[in-house]
């Protein structure tokens, strides 16, 4: 039914890499396929390319319900991680991303407002400075799947998938490095240099 390889990647591989190691992710991508190669007599690369659009958008919502009791504001947050390269640093979250980022997450009429609208609080107030908020962010994203870290240079990356759930502010480092899954890139228009292989590009 499926191809043997997507590009040069085994096919499976890269579905799987797609996802966060559960079914349901798989099983969300297989059936965008399926729908794409109706009347065909097999999936072809060009139909798991093509649904990949589809299906990284349908996770990202996915995730955004997912944890919408503890982060309603997790969808607006978003707009820091989009059209960022695969492995961008601490100081490429830029002052001005922040601030619109703040003025955006006050502008919701949120019945609870959730951590990350306390954070944006706490930053306005001058509770906490720009570098700290963009921690405790970086963290949320970690631990809702979107993102990896890589903390130290002899280091890989972690996910809260396969590794430990939870990352603390302070292991947050202005040297880290910090990974989109490649769940999401398309939805993010995230940019992946091609001559980095593997599922994340670490």
């Amino acid at each position: 039914l499926f191809p043997v390889h997507v590009g040069s990647t085994n096919a499976l591989d890269w579905l799987m890499s797609r996802t966060l190691m559960r079914p349901r992710d798989l099983i969300v991508y297989v059936n965008f396929c399926l729908d794409r190669a109706a009347g065909n007599k097999g999936i072809t690369s060009s139909n798991i390319r093509d649904m990949e659009v589809s299906y990284s958008q349908e996770r990202l919502n996915a995730v955004c319900q997912e944890w919408i009791g503890e982060f309603p504001a997790l969808e607006q947050s978003l707009e820091v991680l989009k059209n960022k390269k695969n492995g961008f640093t601490h100081s490429e979250i830029t002052k001005d991303q922040i601030d619109k980022l703040a003025e955006d997450i006050l502008l919701l009429d949120l019945p609870d407002g959730g951590e990350i609208y306390r954070l944006v609080c706490s930053y306005l107030n001058k509770e906490i400075s720009r570098a700290s908020f963009i921690n405790c962010i970086i963290t949320i994203f970690y631990l809702v799947g979107l993102i990896g870290i890589k903390r130290d240079g002899h280091e890989s990356a972690i996910w809260s998938y396969a590794d430990s759930a939870f990352v603390t502010e302070a292991e947050v480092k202005r040297s880290s490095h910090f990974y989109i899954h490649p769940m999401f890139w398309r939805a993010l228009g995230i940019h992946v240099d091609k001559k980095i292989k593997g599922s994340g590009g670490f």
